[in-house]
C-alpha cells in the first residue's frame, strides 16, 4: 500500500471515532422532566401537524355551524346604455277593401306610439334569504 493510500486510511479511521468532525460534544445539561416534555414537544413535526389538524377541525366546526342559519345574498347593477331602444309602429292606412272603419285602425296606432323597449338608464336588483334545509339538525 502507497503512502497515500495509508494516509487516507488513517484520516478515516480518525474521523469516524469523532462524529463531530473532530470537535468535543457539548456537555450534557441536567434536565427536569417537565422541560425535556416541553423541548421535545416544541421541535417535533408530529406536534406540529397535529396541531394544525386541531385547527382544521375547528375552523370545519364553525363553518358548519353557520350552515343553521339563513344566508342573505343582495346583488343589482345599474347600466348606462348610448341610447335608448325605441319601437315604432308605422302609421295603418285603411284600405277601401278593408271592412273596418277608417277611424278604428287610428287607435292601434296612437296606442303603441312612442313605445320604448329599452330605457337609456336600466336597473336590476335581486335579494335571497335562503333557510337550508340540512341533515346537521340531526347531528346535534
Amino acid at each position: 500500500m502507497s503512502l497515500k493510500g495509508v494516509a487516507a486510511a488513517v484520516l478515516w479511521t480518525w474521523a469516524a471515532t469523532f462524529p463531530s468532525g473532530g470537535r468535543a460534544s457539548p456537555r450534557p445539561v441536567k434536565l427536569s422532566l417537565a422541560q425535556a416534555l416541553r423541548l421535545a414537544a416544541g421541535g417535533s413535526p408530529d406536534v406540529a401537524a397535529s396541531s394544525a389538524g386541531i385547527a382544521v377541525a375547528r375552523a370545519r366546526r364553525k363553518a358548519a355551524f353557520h350552515l343553521y342559519f339563513p344566508s342573505l345574498k343582495i346583488t343589482g347593477n345599474l347600466l348606462y346604455w348610448d341610447s335608448d331602444l325605441p319601437f315604432d309602429i308605422p302609421t295603418i292606412r285603411s284600405s277601401p277593401d278593408c271592412p273596418l272603419p277608417a277611424g278604428c285602425l287610428s287607435v292601434f296606432t296612437d296606442l303603441f306610439q312612442d313605445i320604448k323597449i329599452r330605457e337609456r338608464f336600466t336597473a336590476q336588483i335581486s335579494v335571497q334569504l335562503v333557510q337550508p334545509l340540512t341533515p346537521l339538525y340531526s347531528i346535534h
